[in-house]
């Protein structure tokens, strides 16, 4: 009896350790300060390119996510020393990859001087080869064939990218255009102005120290691109003498293009407290149907 309670002793003891081991972990994710570093840059003859650094005050952990190359997203603790998601870095899911082809190459080499020596030996395989020269105008012909194929897919693929992008530009401008008309409802109005509200009142709290932007844009409308001019000159970042934002009143395409990168330091508890706001607010559920 004296041993069996020693040993759910213990067992409450460890248990105990790791509850207070989560809700210390707990607090200090939502009362330590979260650094972050954001950047993007979208151009008109390029795809959309963003990079976002995130980090905790002391470095224990920090998480990457970017789409410079692939669309990556990578976890460290122990201040870069243990990569945590995911475990195999792309120099070793490469490596392993060159190893299989390596493998595989050799087995076919393998297979295919076996087949050339029993072609040797074979009287049959002799008398059907072709000559040297009718061989070379065939391959010839092959990879003339095979470029003009190439050529039509490469064309082929160029006009669903811009039907796909067509697309999309319809899509965003029936979206900012079904919003704008939910704006007239007074409720929606009032939605809107408290999520303008506690915007700020996140911005106060984020307090982003380096801001660089460099922005076109514009909605399709004058009155869509005029709404959303008013709302960014609300906040009063924008009047930093890095800020650079250009609103486009005169093209009927729906574009943003240009950079902006900054850094600054987020509580969680900031977040989580906005989040909860918002879908208590009525108005807020009503209007996005929370």
């Amino acid at each position: 009896m004296t041993i069996l309670l020693g040993i759910l002793k213990i067992i409450g003891i460890v248990i105990l350790c790791l509850i207070l081991f989560i809700l210390a972990l707990l607090l200090y994710l939502l009362l330590a300060p979260v650094r972050y570093r954001l950047s993007a840059e979208n151009q008109q003859d390029s795809d959309l390119h963003f990079a976002a650094k995130i980090r905790d005050f002391i470095g224990f952990w920090h998480i990457i996510i970017s789409n410079e190359k692939d669309m990556e997203f990578i976890i460290y603790a122990l201040w870069g020393l243990l990569r945590v998601y995911p475990w195999k870095s792309e120099k070793e899911a490469g490596a392993e990859a060159k190893t299989k082809t390596t493998i595989n190459s050799s087995a076919s080499e393998l297979n295919g001087k076996d087949e050339s020596k029993t072609c040797e030996t074979s009287q049959a395989c002799k008398d059907g080869h072709e000559s040297t020269g009718k061989k070379v105008v065939r391959d010839k012909a092959v990879g003339a064939k095979d470029k003009a194929s190439q050529t039509r897919n490469k064309a082929s693929q160029a006009r669903g990218k811009v039907s796909q992008t067509i697309g999309k530009a319809s899509k965003t401008k029936n979206k900012a255009q079904g919003f704008v008309d939910q704006l007239k409802d007074e409720r929606n109005q009032d939605a809107v102005k408290f999520l303008i509200a506690k915007v700020l009142w996140l911005l106060k709290k984020i307090k982003p120290r380096i801001i660089e932007a460099d922005v076109d844009f514009a909605l399709g409308e004058p009155s869509s691109t005029g709404i959303a001019t008013g709302i960014i000159s609300i906040c009063p970042v924008i009047y930093s003498n890095k800020v650079l934002i250009r609103p486009d009143f005169e093209s009927e395409d729906i574009y943003l293009y240009g950079d902006f990168s900054l850094k600054g330091f987020v509580f969680l508890i900031d977040i989580v407290y906005l989040i909860i706001s918002v879908f208590i607010n009525k108005n807020c559920k009503r209007l996005f149907n929370l």
